[in-house]
């Protein structure tokens, strides 16, 4: 039962396209890479390099290249070095069997002996830094295909989506100051619910759910001299959303949506080294979105106990946005840096011109101890979903947030390192329902999905807390990473009250860890925690009289469901070929078996509230088959 489980849950293919060299016996494959300067995109002739698992070392060429042959086909930690930066260290670089992997190492200027960045990477985050090459350009292909539903449903452990994903990546370079990447990503998920088991669970609508994802870009890299380079780039976005919601009884519609927004964007970034001590960053940004949205909502009565009328809605809005922005950064003295700049931005549909200043600086106390702060302005757009609904709210202003960070990171040995970050962020120009206009619930417009008939922009709001790290990299087969955030996140509604938003769990707890003894087996696991969810409670007087469920808007999320928390591990056994790379694993989700309520809803069946859950302990299984 096992094999059958490992087959069907997951299938997923990563291939890359490049060179490939003659049949050996023995699987091996070759390393290459580039090293270069972050600050000028310049090539670093002389960096050493150094795969720690064979104690192997070389030297970057004159142009900051380095190869390594007959490298035996496995997973490797890379370290790279030079005088005057700061050391790098890559985990989980995979050498395939007659391949080249190949990988791109940015070095920042060092400015106290002893710093060094680890770029890790566990099975449940994979690193994604190495690509295939083939000499002057390198190519990475990967299909992703699971099917947990059908085994969700096939030993009823509850809800699952079916999702799919495809990445590809390619890298050509023109010549030593010339580079073109190419990317492409798109994912789509689904999930779905029978009447027959929402009949029995007591629900009074079931939904179908598709969200489909994609971009398209490229980027030019040139760099035009030992103190200046570019980055100009182009991509197309799109997002698709579309729901079905039916009732239970007579398969009526409840509501239904086909939202897509489209977004072309248009970059360009200018760096100039002036000094030793200073450096500038100009460029611009583009963006042309549009947006087409179909939906249609039954008339009902909603659950704060309004009856709304039926809406029926084909929309579509436009919006042309842009930014000039340039930083300066100094470093006046060898352990501090400033980066100091400035954003203009505007908008089309309101007209708004806006200025967004921030400024950040790093403070290096010691050898172990870096000091860190921050403050600005940060911005996001109003999403033409809602600014489409009404002709008026094209005059809305887009919400910004002033930003106060501080932390430090702290170097406890070689391997580990501990983060903290403390921040508070006060939110304006949130979008809110007037008072006169209030369909009963003091809802977070943003996060909503639903039809307005009128709103304001004067709404402000805050998140603040603070949030720490405890990383270990990969040492002697361990490597771990443990986290916590503790937050508040709330905003003021149309009455002057202060809500909990949605998200306002107020503290996560996260460890993910494993032990890797040798190239062909990994063991790790991952276990989260998050606290209070809120919720808001029914009115159960109300809600048995009208047979539906209806919210008592009185304590809008002042309830909490019971703390989330969940322990997945997995296991994998790579198989290393001539040609190719094949990794099965078998991981356990919710190990433990932990009844997670993922909400609470009104059960028709029973006239009551009742618990909905999670999915169960869940075997997932499958393999990957990288060329």
């Amino acid at each position: 039962m096992i094999r059958i489980i490992t087959l069907l849950t997951g299938l997923f293919l990563t291939t890359g396209f490049g060179s490939v060299s003659g049949q050996n016996e023995v699987p091996a494959g070759n390393l290459s890479g580039v090293i270069i300067e972050q600050a000028t995109q310049q090539s670093i002739p002389g960096a050493n390099v150094v795969i720690m698992e064979l104690d192997r070392g070389a030297s970057s060429g004159i142009d900051g290249t380095f190869l390594f042959e007959g490298i035996p086909a496995g997973i490797y930690t890379v370290e790279i070095s030079f005088v005057g930066f700061r050391s790098r260290t890559l985990t989980d670089i995979v050498v395939r069997g007659n391949r080249t992997t190949s990988i791109e190492v940015e070095l920042r200027e060092q400015v106290i002996e002893g710093d060094e960045v680890t770029v890790s990477a566990g099975y449940f985050h994979r690193s994604g830094t190495e690509t295939v090459s083939d000499g002057k350009g390198s190519w990475l292909l990967s299909v992703r295909r699971s099917y947990l539903d059908l085994i969700a449903d096939a030993i009823n452990a509850g809800g699952a989506p079916r999702y799919g994903d495809m990445q590809a990546k390619g890298g050509y370079d023109i010549d030593q100051n010339n580079k073109i990447t190419l990317l492409q990503i798109y994912g789509d998920s689904r999930f779905s619910n029978d009447i027959e088991s929402a009949i029995e669970d007591g629900f009074q609508t079931v939904p179908d759910f598709r969200n489909r994802q994609n971009t398209t870009g490229m980027n030019w890299r040139r760099i035009s001299s030992d103190r200046t380079y570019f980055n100009s780039s182009i991509s197309w976005s799109f997002t698709h959303q579309q729901l079905e919601n039916i009732f239970v009884d007579d398969e009526s519609i409840d509501l239904t949506y086909n939202n897509r927004h489209d977004y072309l964007n248009v970059r360009h970034l200018h760096y100039h080294r002036a000094g030793d001590h200073l450096r500038f960053e100009l460029g611009g940004d583009f963006t042309y979105a549009c947006g087409k949205f179909e939906y249609y909502f039954a008339p009902f009565t909603n659950e704060a106990g309004v009856e709304r009328p039926e809406v029926e809605r084909e929309l579509g809005k436009e919006q042309v946005t842009g930014e000039l922005f340039g930083t300066a950064i100094i470093r006046p003295v060898e352990s501090l840096t400033i980066n100091a700049g400035t954003r203009v931005g505007y908008n089309h549909l309101n007209e708004q011109l806006t200025l967004s200043p921030r400024l950040a600086a790093s403070y290096d106390l010691n050898r172990r101890l870096t000091l860190n702060a921050a403050a600005g302005i940060y911005r996001q757009d109003l999403s033409l979903y809602i600014r489409s609904q009404q002709s008026h709210f094209d005059d809305l202003k887009d919400p910004y947030s002033v930003h106060l960070i501080a932390g430090f990171d702290y170097l406890l040995g070689n391997a580990t390192k501990l983060s903290v970050e403390v921040y508070d962020k006060q939110y304006r120009n949130l979008t809110i329902q007037p008072a006169g206009y209030s369909d009963g619930l003091p809802e977070y417009v943003l996060d909503s999905q639903t039809f307005f008939d009128d709103l304001t922009d004067r709404g402000e709001g805050y998140a603040r807390g603070i949030d720490l790290m405890l990383h270990r990299k990969i040492k002697d087969g361990l490597y771990g990473t443990i986290s916590g955030s503790f937050f508040r996140s709330r905003y003021r509604d149309f009455s002057g009250e202060w809500q909990n938003r949605e998200f306002d769990v107020e503290y996560l707890l996260s460890a993910i860890g494993g032990y890797r003894p040798n190239q062909k087996w990994e063991f790790s696991a991952r276990w989260t925690y998050i606290g209070n969810r809120p919720y808001t409670p029914f009115d159960l007087e109300r809600s048995s009289a009208a047979g539906q469920a209806i919210l008592d808007g009185t304590r809008f999320n002042r309830e909490s469901l019971p703390a989330f928390h969940s322990l997945y591990v997995r296991f994998d056994r790579r198989i290393f070929m001539n040609r190719a790379t094949i990794t099965t694993f078998f991981e356990m989700w919710n190990a433990y078996n932990r009844s997670n309520v993922e909400a609470i809803y009104w059960n028709q069946n029973t006239g009551a509230p009742d618990e909905y859950h999670q999915f169960s302990v869940l075997p997932v299984g499958g393999f990957t088959i990288e060329f």
